[in-house]
């Protein structure tokens, strides 16, 4: 378990590093998604891809490391829960809209 300090947000761990401390970010959760076979964590806007299940549907439709899955169906997947409602409403194949560095693109993932 990771305790959190107060303030900052920052993991104790962290803090306990001294000046390392000034650079790192909170801990993000990551969600792992079974489905299309990635992990993503949320930043604000759209889930950010962090990791993959090896030959998942994703990653063979073309979804790579650090893109963003702004929408899901034309839905928008701010956080865990509109993520995981909207993946699982979607039917065979699920329409995702991705931003990668300045563009964004649809990406047709299924099995």
């Amino acid at each position: 378990m990771v305790r959190f300090h107060m303030k900052s947000g920052l993991p104790l761990m962290l803090l306990a590093l001294g000046f390392l401390a000034l650079s790192a970010r909170p801990a993000q959760a990551q969600l792992r998604d079974n489905r299309l076979g990635i992990f993503v964590t949320f930043q604000g806007k759209g889930a950010l891809v962090v990791g993959f299940i090896p030959g998942s549907p994703a990653a063979r439709a073309g979804v790579q490391f650090n893109d963003i899955i702004e929408r899901v169906d034309g839905h928008h997947v701010n956080n865990p829960g509109e993520y995981q409602r909207h993946v699982g409403k979607a039917g065979r194949v699920a329409n995702l809209h991705i931003k990668r560095g300045g563009k964004t693109f649809n990406v047709k993932v299924g099995n």
